[in-house]
């Protein structure tokens, strides 16, 4: 094995197990989570304690401002970097986190497409304001059956994008994309997911809103917001809730309530994206620590 990869939804334990993986194994992490990647959201992204980030040493954590947004190529990027970097150290890298689109784009490679062409995407955005999404679906099936079938047709964006590609190489979009090569085609790579049961998952969730709060959220976002933020620190889960409680659109408690729901949903979006992957081995979580322990070791590596 050359490398490990540990994914699952938020709160399922990832940094638990890290800690326990580091005393059977001799790892440095490579972070796989959107948030994390940011300055100054600390609390509002769950960045790992300093203790264990002084034990096991991390990377791709709380290096980019907040202002500043760092796209899925930078990540791909950065992390081949660092699993290098790793591996000439003879250790062996971890890549941890819940974002689904970093961890595939660096396991399958990224499509390099064409240049945006805007002419034609605007004509296309056209046609839906006419005709509606369908309309435009089916114009990318009678072209590439195969995307349009990966594809929702109300996912206008991707729609345009793979019919762009299509107009600007003359090649099927499915085709280019099947040509991308990443991670598993490059070297031995297993995959861990952390699985709850679901109550139980969302009880942790709820917990950790609490605890987050305890540890100063409320302040950490409000001095985030004194700034200019990129789209994707505006969209972390606790940016918009706490910052309708600072302005005064919501009480504490509404406020509270409506992260824990975020949260509890954007699990469960997390679940299914990971679920999809045939790749993963799902190791089933109890609230008892030395459960894991035992499974890891079970898992001989």
């Amino acid at each position: 094995m050359d490398c490990l990869a540990l994914v699952g939804p938020t709160a399922s334990g990832k940094t638990e197990a890290i800690e326990l993986l580091a005393d059977l194994l001799s790892i440095e992490v490579i972070n796989c989570d959107s948030m994390q990647v940011y300055q100054q959201i600390p609390i509002a992204s769950q960045v790992p304690p300093s203790d264990l980030l002084k034990k096991v040493p991390h990377h791709l954590i709380d290096f980019v401002h907040p202002s500043r947004e760092y796209s899925v190529s930078e990540y791909v990027r950065d992390a081949r970097v660092a699993i290098s970097e790793i591996r000439g150290r003879k250790k062996m890298p971890v890549i941890c986190g819940g974002t689904g689109l970093y961890f595939n784009s660096l396991m399958d490679g990224l499509f390099d497409g064409p240049s945006a062409d805007e002419d034609f995407r605007n004509a296309l955005t056209r046609e839906v304001a006419l005709h509606g999404p369908e309309f435009l679906h089916e114009r990318l099936t009678q072209s590439d059956p195969k995307a349009a079938a990966k594809i929702h047709p109300n996912d206008i964006r991707r729609v345009i994008r793979a019919l762009e590609v299509i107009e600007v190489t003359g090649k099927v979009f499915s085709d280019l994309k099947e040509q991308r090569s990443g991670l598993f085609d490059e070297m031995n790579i297993r995959v861990l997911g952390l699985q709850w049961p679901r109550a139980e998952l969302y009880n942790r969730i709820n917990l950790r809103v609490d605890q987050m709060l305890a540890d100063g959220l409320k302040d950490e976002i409000s001095k985030l917001l004194d700034q200019p933020l990129s789209k994707t620190v505006t969209a972390c889960l606790g940016v918009h809730e706490i910052g309708a409680y600072l302005t005064g659109e919501a009480t504490l408690e509404e406020a509270t309530a409506s992260l824990k729901q975020n949260t509890r949903r954007f699990a469960k979006r997390q679940i299914a994206w990971f679920k999809r992957d045939e790749r993963i081995e799902w190791v089933r979580r109890s609230a008892d620590a030395a459960d894991l322990r035992q499974l890891l070791k079970e898992l001989k590596f």
